[in-house]
């Protein structure tokens, strides 16, 4: 499965042999078991995450109500940044909802890649501009439209989530109650039908 990581690098860099010779055994591989806390609130963010296979929840717990900010997918970096990057305790837990493999690589380790390997640090900007922009795009997907429009434009631009997320972590996601994302499904296909 290192060809995937693999091919992840070379779809936004051009890295030579002798880069992805350093890079790709800083990476360590790890299958998750379904409901594996990688991180809980009040740790410290220590690794940097790409899913390879499965879907990881991102989450907090408000009043003690656990609520889903996010769900990684294949093909995603992932790790709780604030955390990660000022090495403060995190309010976010990260939780594999299902059999799951992930690369990790620790944060001391990527630095060191940094050093050694400047574009690994490109690299890492880009992604991190990336996911920024996503996060821009979801929250003011929130903040600004109504339930409806926030399930379809989920829908239209990443339908994978309706294949492999419960019904409740994407209610959960678009800050409705699963009842009402039932219901939203149901109008919805009447409309088309």
């Amino acid at each position: 499965m290192i060809e995937r990581l693999q091919e992840n690098l070379l779809q936004t860099l051009p890295f030579t042999e002798e880069e992805l010779a350093m890079i790709l055994p800083a990476f360590e591989e790890r299958t998750l078991a379904r409901k594996t806390m990688l991180l809980r609130d009040g740790e410290v963010a220590r690794h940097l995450y790409f899913l390879v296979q499965g879907s990881i929840r991102h989450y907090l717990t408000i009043d003690g109500v656990e609520k889903t900010c996010f769900v990684s997918l294949p093909g995603q970096w992932f790790t709780v940044l604030g955390s990660f990057t000022s090495g403060t305790p995190s309010d976010n837990y990260l939780q594999a909802l299902e059999t799951s493999v992930v690369y990790a690589i620790e944060k001391g380790a990527l630095h060191d890649l940094y050093a050694r390997c400047p574009k690994l640090e490109s690299f890492s900007r880009i992604i991190m501009e990336r996911t920024t922009k996503m996060i821009i795009q979801l929250s003011s997907l929130l903040s600004a439209h109504k339930p409806e429009v926030r399930y379809a434009n989920l829908l239209r631009e990443q339908p994978e989530y309706f294949q492999s997320v419960s019904q409740k972590y994407i209610a959960s996601m678009l800050g409705i109650q699963p009842e009402s994302l039932s219901r939203i499904r149901k109008r919805m296909a009447t409309q088309k039908g």
